[in-house]
């Protein structure tokens, strides 16, 4: 195309009009891949967070909230399993994942709790004999 002279009108534009916008098609016939579950990536994301946190956990601030995380994790993995059961969502694996690290930071936090216990009432037990 040429560019126009003082006494031709200026291009418009196309001509006509764009074609239309290709519909989308399963051209193979493959279904669509179901959609991921939210609340089983946040499972199993705060169960991660819940092992790296057990690493840090004598931080005064940050160890408080240690023994939240796998509770959090184990709730989530309830509510994710139930969804993806009746929606038929994608993502149980890893509401599972999250299920399984909490269960385990859990009874791992109620054993540690049960050893400082037993330490505590040997010494409490012996700082009474002593006296």
């Amino acid at each position: 195309m040429s560019t126009p002279t003082p006494d031709q009108p200026p291009l418009q534009g196309a001509p006509y009009p764009p074609p239309p916008a290709y519909p989308t098609v399963n051209v193979y016939g493959y279904p669509p891949p179901p959609r991921t579950n939210g609340l089983a990536v946040t499972s199993m994301v705060i169960g991660l967070a819940a092992v790296f946190s057990a690493a840090v956990a004598w931080v005064p601030v940050i160890g408080w909230f240690t023994p939240l995380f796998p509770l959090a994790a184990v709730i989530l993995g309830h509510i994710a399993v139930v969804q993806i059961n009746r929606r038929g969502e994608g993502g149980k694996g890893m509401a599972i994942t999250g299920l399984v690290l909490g269960y385990v930071l859990i009874a791992v936090n109620l054993a540690i709790i049960g050893l400082i216990a037993a330490v505590v009432g040997t010494f409490v037990g012996t700082a009474v004999n002593l006296s």
